[in-house]
């Protein structure tokens, strides 16, 4: 958070706070070239760090590449176990694997983005399995 900040608009603003005169009626010596530094370093900073953000990120091991893979596998999996053999509650083996796809996200097993994924699978995989089902229908009702 500290790399991405908006620390350079502060010096911007503090500069842009000294008088063009001074006290004594004359102009202020190099303030123009003083924002022009300024409005370089604000513009220079977003650059430099806009850039440099990913591999910093990558570089500080803050995220797991396969993190998404896996648990595309463990929500599959369980969704595979839930549609084998639904239970009396579930109205079908869709219905089972939405329900072991949020019971998952509720242990948090899985991330929302894999949940999102997964879930429209699921209703992708029950809007096909209907016999009357229009090419660019839209999900099945619940």
């Amino acid at each position: 958070m500290a790399w991405s900040s908006t620390r350079s608009v502060i010096a911007l603003l503090i500069v842009l706070s000294v008088p063009a005169i001074t006290s004594t009626g004359e102009p202020v010596q190099d303030r123009d070239l003083v924002l022009v530094m300024a409005a370089f370093m604000v513009i220079g900073s977003a650059v430099v760090q806009g850039l440099s953000l990913r591999s910093i990120v990558g570089f500080a091991a803050l995220s797991d590449p396969g993190e998404a893979d896996q648990e595309v596998e463990e929500a599959r999996s369980a969704m595979r176990k839930a549609s084998e053999a639904p239970g009396a509650e579930h109205a079908s083996s869709h219905d089972a694997a939405r329900q072991v796809l949020v019971s998952l996200r509720e242990r948090d097993v899985i991330g929302d983005e894999v949940l999102v994924r997964m879930l429209r699978e699921t209703d992708l995989h029950a809007r096909a399995a209907e016999e009357n089902a229009l090419p660019g229908a839209g999900p099945p009702q619940p």
